[in-house]
């Protein structure tokens, strides 16, 4: 019987981990498979596809492998007076979410990728959300960065699909609702990654309590700061892009009747 409390308490504490490493790669092959399609529809070439796919591919590789690197050498939790290396590690990723945003040779290739597709790849902070709870019943994540306390952020993920369907499937089009549903994900977002850093220890930490947030300095709990939520954030920025750029012949309203939809 206790061969097999510890192996249970094993597997326990391999899970939260295994969730983040599934839930990074898994992401990097939808982008991957997101952007080949967005360039299939463009007309490129196949051959350009793959060489665009693989630097693509190569770069997101890149940047996981260093923060892993610099989570296992110390680095990113080295700073005791003020946690900038945590900050620093959001730069690079947040500057290509501005480059895309900011850059007119990326607006083609944003018009070719579903509205719906977008939102559904927030789905993945529900799974973000398990894996923090599963991190506090583990011992080293503190309740409030979960739903049990002031993490809300597992209602975007819950409701990504819903709002993908019912605001861009079946010829509907409602622009409006797809603003406010980004700008509150956006908020959400926001809000719980104040709630980890002054979780952080440093003088901005306002929970003076144990567990900390310091896990996120951690391999391969660095990649939520350094590529989860970059990622929410720039499909968040992306989505309203496309939104606010929509034709005005493209909006339609709500109508709860398939059959009839405005225009036919």
């Amino acid at each position: 019987m206790l061969i097999f409390s510890c192996m249970n308490v094993q597997l326990a504490q391999l899970i939260p981990p295994a969730i983040i490493v599934i839930l990074t790669f898994g992401l990097v092959y939808s982008i991957r498979y997101t952007l080949r399609f967005a360039w299939q529809k463009r007309g490129i070439t196949p051959e350009r596809i793959d060489q665009r796919v693989r630097w693509v591919q190569l770069g997101l590789y890149t940047w996981l492998l260093l923060l892993a690197a610099l989570s296992v050498r110390g680095w990113i939790g080295g700073d005791t007076d003020l946690p900038l290396r945590l900050l620093w590690i959001m730069v690079p990723p947040l500057a290509v979410v501005l480059w895309l945003l900011i850059d007119p040779r990326f607006v083609p290739t944003l018009k070719a990728i579903p509205e719906s597709w977008i939102i559904y790849a927030q789905t993945f902070r529900f799974l973000l959300d398990l894996f923090l709870y599963l991190g506090y019943q583990s011992g080293f994540v503190p309740m409030q960065m979960t739903f049990l306390w002031l993490n809300f952020d597992f209602t975007v993920g819950l409701t990504a699909p819903l709002a993908g369907y019912v605001f861009f499937s079946k010829r509907r089009y409602h622009r409006f609702e797809g603003i406010l549903w980004n700008a509150f994900g956006t908020a959400l977002l926001l809000h719980n990654f104040m709630i980890a850093f002054i979780s952080y220890p440093g003088p901005q930490q306002v929970f003076l309590r144990w567990p900390d947030s310091s896990f996120l300095a951690d391999f391969p709990y660095s990649w939520i700061v350094g590529f989860l939520i970059p990622l929410a954030l720039g499909l968040h920025a992306l989505s309203l892009k496309q939104l606010l750029n929509a034709p005005r012949g493209q909006r339609r309203t709500f109508n709860l009747h398939r059959s009839r939809q405005p225009g036919d």
